[in-house]
Order: structure tokens, then C-alpha cells, then sequence
């Protein structure tokens, strides 16, 4: 990913916060278009995807995303000092992105 993607995705992390703490003041719209809406769609879709495992797919994803953090920490270990701004650009992009 080129170096002023990553920034602007970077970055992108600030309209978040915003439109989040601005969706706070309005409780009922999420509850009548997010909980009784959308939610109820992600659901069924879910269950028709994953409901013939018998165990969690969530805890799997959680599990592969976590040794992927962990070996990633680890490769990138040295650039925590040398190349620190770019390294918490990295780390903002990812956050981001989640």
C-alpha cells in the first residue's frame, strides 16, 4: 500500500470517532434502524452461514486474528524505535480499518 493511502486511511479514524459519538445522542435511531433493522439482516445471514458449525466461528476468527497481531509485533519489533511514525501510521491503519 503506498505511503499516502496509508495516511489517509490513517487518518480516516478521526470522521469515525465523530460519527460515532454524534450516533450516541440518537439512541432510538439505532435501536429502530440499527437493532430492529439491519441487525435482524446480519442475523439471518450469519445463522445461514455459519449456523451448521458446531462450535464458534467468531472465537476462530478471534484465535487466527490474534497469533496474526502477535507475529506481526514480533517481525515488526525493531521498527517500534527506528521508524516510529510510520510504525503507529501502521498501527492507526489497521485500527482503522477494523
Amino acid at each position: 500500500m503506498r505511503s499516502r493511502t496509508k495516511t489517509i486511511i490513517a487518518l480516516s479514524i478521526i470522521p469515525q470517532i465523530l460519527v460515532v459519538k454524534l450516533l450516541s445522542l440518537f439512541p432510538n435511531f439505532i435501536e429502530t434502524y440499527y437493532s430492529n433493522g439491519l441487525y435482524i439482516w446480519i442475523s439471518k445471514a450469519m445463522r445461514i452461514v455459519f449456523g451448521w458449525v458446531p462450535f464458534s466461528v467468531g472465537d476462530v476468527f478471534y484465535t487466527i486474528a490474534s497469533i496474526y497481531v502477535i507475529r506481526w509485533f514480533l517481525l515488526n519489533r525493531r521498527r517500534i524505535l527506528k521508524d516510529t511514525k510510520y510504525w503507529l501510521r501502521d498501527i492507526l491503519v489497521a485500527v482503522s480499518l477494523l
